[in-house]
């Protein structure tokens, strides 16, 4: 038998994208699911929403709750999960037809998880990029040394075995705001191996309601957190490493408030940063992903170039 995959959705006051989610739950190529939603005290027409989803005979497991916030009803829908995997999707995602399929038959024996790709979508402008390139960014194995020094994976390309997740405990850290997510990454990557696909895994609708949008400026918060709770756990190597991730949100903090100033010397000089600091100001307000897709084409552009003068003649 097919081994069941538990797709997670937590939704707060989500009608305006939901029924896009859902139905793209409805179309996966992979038959043998189930959707555990958590509504998080909405107060829109959530709830209906998904009670004419499941009404239709769709595998729901639905749990409704007093607005605790994203971790709590994480926590809880991997509480209520059933299945052998675990997937992870916000409820304005859209999920490709093949997700769970292609993602599930990466797996090995000594894997835990596996990550993808996905396609970042400006709802106000209807810009479409990739931000992350596969094979310079992705890493295999055992990542926790990467993944101390950039993000690089997102929550909704994942698929998770359930029972590497439940050794973690309490899966996502309610005491951080908005990265809870790279928080359960990181912990998860230091008990076991990760993989990738090139597989384009979903598509992110980026809009002022985006939660990475609307509260990026908690990560300053979380990131010290995360330095205080992994100071006795990793190397200082990557304690270091970590440490450069938090001043870089410092430093997209202090630009959005009209500040030019660059703390990384502290840590030692680093190049790229320090270009960081002083192109930053340059793009306004538009979101870092996009930025660094912008910033990396004529990049890309010449990679190709020489790729092409390196190849042998036949």
């Amino acid at each position: 038998m097919k081994p069941l995959i538990s797709i997670n959705l937590c939704c707060y006051n989500s009608e305006k994208y939901l029924r896009e989610t859902l139905e793209s739950v409805a179309g996966q190529t992979y038959e043998n699911w189930e959707l555990v939603i958590v509504n998080d005290g909405s107060t829109d027409s959530t709830e209906s929403i998904i009670f004419e989803f499941r009404d239709k005979g769709h595998p729901v497991t639905y749990h409704y709750q007093q607005n605790r916030g994203l971790q709590f009803s994480r926590n809880k829908a991997i509480e209520l999960s059933r299945g052998d995997y675990l997937a992870f999707f916000d409820h304005d995602d859209i999920l490709m037809p093949d997700m769970l399929e292609r993602q599930l038959a990466a797996f090995d024996e000594e894997t835990i998880l596996v990550y993808g790709n996905f396609i970042t979508k400006e709802m106000t402008s209807g810009k479409e990029y990739m931000p992350f390139d596969p094979d310079r960014e992705f890493h295999y194995g055992r990542v926790a040394e990467e993944l101390c020094k950039k993000n690089f994976i997102w929550l909704e390309t994942v698929l998770a075995r359930t029972e590497a997740v439940h050794r973690l405990g309490e899966a996502f850290d309610p005491h951080l705001r908005i990265a809870d997510d790279i928080d359960f990454l990181l912990r998860l990557s230091l008990t076991g191996n990760f993989k990738f696909t090139r597989n384009v895994t979903f598509l992110y609708r980026m809009h002022p309601e985006n939660l990475t949008t609307s509260r990026r400026h908690y990560f300053v918060h979380d990131y010290s957190y995360m330095l205080q709770k992994y100071r006795d756990i990793i190397s200082r190597r990557m304690l270091r490493d970590l440490a450069r991730q938090y001043l870089l949100t410092v430093r997209l903090d202090l630009n959005q408030a009209g500040f030019r100033v660059f703390p990384f010397l502290r840590l030692g000089f680093n190049v790229k940063h320090i270009l960081i600091s002083f192109i930053l100001p340059l793009f306004g307000e538009r979101n870092i992903l996009e930025i660094k897709a912008d910033l990396m084409k004529p990049v890309n552009y010449l990679r190709s170039i020489f790729s092409r003068s390196n190849k042998p003649m036949e």
